[in-house]
Formats: structure tokens, C-alpha cells, sequence
């Protein structure tokens, strides 16, 4: 059983967060001044730079978009967002929940600025584990029915002033993504309808803190792929990424066929990197 390596792309997600805020009738001087609790809301929206799909979906979604993998939000989607000021250390959380426009429907709880000196903003997504931090092991070692996502901003300071502020943030894939194609010696698509396809010496739990990921345990373990949704598709997953100076090749996945159960192994080494997709197309003889 042959395969070749096709190509691997960085996966990032942009999303700009909007500070729209009631007119305010007093000046300060001081950018350290403070501000009157609970009278100037901070209001999010997430925006993406490409053009959403007709087609409704339920989570974040990856859009091909020429030789590169962008990213879009789904209705429910939500991102956590902490914001604190610098001079005194006081921190607000917010749950956002978001429609696919990136519009934000809600607030949990409504947070207000309470100060006119500098903020550090962070702000992740997360489709497992609520999006909060975890002390137990989260597994994602069955993909079969459904993607694992964690995406991070990148930190930001902001400093507010003059009731308008807009803070962009860019957000990246903490997993890596992996797609693989079956094919038939002559290089045609397999009906996949009794495949499946496992990625071999993985992580397959971790803990999630702020957008963080630690693994837990060690990679010797396998994740189960979801299973394309047409012929000619991809089985894909996102895998926990490689420790430093490990790499893989042989037997780097098990794929299992009209029953018939083998290893596959990579044309060249690879070290799998969070934010970066890899594309494998897998001949079956």
C-alpha cells in the first residue's frame, strides 16, 4: 500500500471584536481614570473575510479558499472573552454566542469598561469542554461523528477612549488538521461507504485552559477519523500536535477496507503543527 504526501496549508480564522459604546458626556484627562460601573457595555462581533456558505451549518467551519484553508462561524458558535486592565488587574469574562455573520445574539454575563487605561483582550474558541477550563481529561480519540475545534486570539492590548474603540483579533487552530483521500491503484476516488481510517501514535486526551491545550497521557494512542460525506471526500480530524523532534512516516495511519485491515505509511516524514493542515491521498492496492 503506497501513498503521497499532497500538501499542508496554514488554517487561521480572522475576527475582529467591536467596542460600541453609549455617547458619554464627561472628559477625562487621565487615561487611568475611572469609568462609572455598569454604564458603558462592551458589545463584540466577530467577522470573517470570506463569504459565508448558503448551506446552514452547526459548527466552525473550514472554506477552502484557493491554496489556502480559511475558517467562518457557525449560528451557536461561542467565544470566550477576557479583558483586563492593566494598572489594577481587574478582569471580566464573557461568553458570547454568535450567528453566522458573527453577529453576537448574547451576552453571559454583559461586561463594562471600567477604566480608560490600557486592557489586555484574549479571546478562544472551543467545541469541546464548554469552552471553560478542564482538570479532567478531555478525549477526542473518536472523531467519527464530528470534529474537535480549539482556535486561539492571538493577545492584544487596547486602550479605550473617545466611547469608540474596535479591536481585531486573529484567531488560530491549536490542533492540527488531517485529510486523507483513499484511491484505487489507477488513481480513482474509493466508495468509502465500508472504509475507515485511524491516524496512529497520537495524543488522544487533553486539558483546556483559555484556548490552551496540554496533553494528557502519551502519544501511543489512535484517532478515529470522520467519515467522508461523499465519494471522492476526505476523512478528516484534528489531532493534538507532535512534541518537538517527533516525527512520522511509516505506519502512520491504519486504514481498514472492505474489512480488510492495514497499515499505510507517508511518502516523506511529517510533524504535525497546530494552525496547519495536511493532506494525504492513500492508494489502496
Amino acid at each position: 500500500m503506497g501513498n503521497m504526501l499532497s500538501q499542508h496549508h496554514i488554517s487561521t480564522c480572522i475576527a475582529a471584536t467591536a467596542f460600541a459604546l453609549a455617547a458619554c458626556t464627561q472628559e477625562y484627562d487621565d487615561n487611568t481614570a475611572r469609568l462609572p460601573g455598569g454604564k458603558y457595555p462592551m458589545t463584540f462581533a466577530a467577522i470573517v473575510q470570506q463569504p459565508l456558505s448558503a448551506t446552514p451549518h452547526t459548527r466552525v467551519v473550514d472554506t477552502d479558499v484557493g491554496s489556502a484553508i480559511d475558517c467562518s462561524w457557525s449560528d451557536g458558535d461561542k467565544i470566550m472573552v477576557t479583558v483586563t486592565a492593566l494598572a489594577d488587574d481587574f478582569t471580566a469574562h464573557s461568553s458570547c454566542t454568535l450567528k453566522a455573520d458573527g453577529s453576537v445574539t448574547s451576552y453571559d454575563p454583559q461586561i463594562y469598561w471600567q477604566s480608560m487605561g490600557a486592557h489586555s483582550v484574549n479571546a478562544w474558541y472551543a467545541n469541546i469542554s464548554d469552552n471553560h477550563t478542564s482538570d479532567n481529561a478531555i478525549d477526542i480519540s473518536d472523531q467519527s461523528n464530528g470534529l474537535a475545534y480549539v482556535l486561539k486570539s492571538e493577545p492584544t492590548t487596547h486602550t479605550y477612549y473617545d466611547n469608540k474603540s474596535t479591536i481585531a483579533l486573529r484567531f488560530t487552530h491549536q490542533l492540527a488538521k488531517v485529510r486523507v483521500m483513499l484511491t484505487d491503484v489507477s488513481g480513482n476516488a474509493l466508495n468509502t461507504t465500508t472504509a475507515a481510517v485511524e491516524i496512529r501514535q497520537c495524543y488522544t486526551a487533553c486539558n483546556i485552559s483559555n484556548g490552551n491545550i496540554t496533553p494528557v497521557g502519551k502519544a501511543n494512542g489512535n484517532v478515529k477519523m470522520m467519515h467522508p460525506t461523499d465519494t471522492g471526500g476526505y476523512f478528516e480530524a484534528n489531532v493534538i500536535p507532535d512534541d518537538n523532534g517527533i516525527s512520522r512516516q511509516k505506519h502512520a495511519l491504519n486504514v481498514e477496507v472492505n474489512g480488510k485491515k492495514t497499515t499505510a505509511s507517508l511518502a516523506q516524514a511529517v510533524t504535525f503543527e497546530k494552525g496547519k493542515i495536511y493532506t494525504f491521498t492513500i492508494m489502496v492496492k
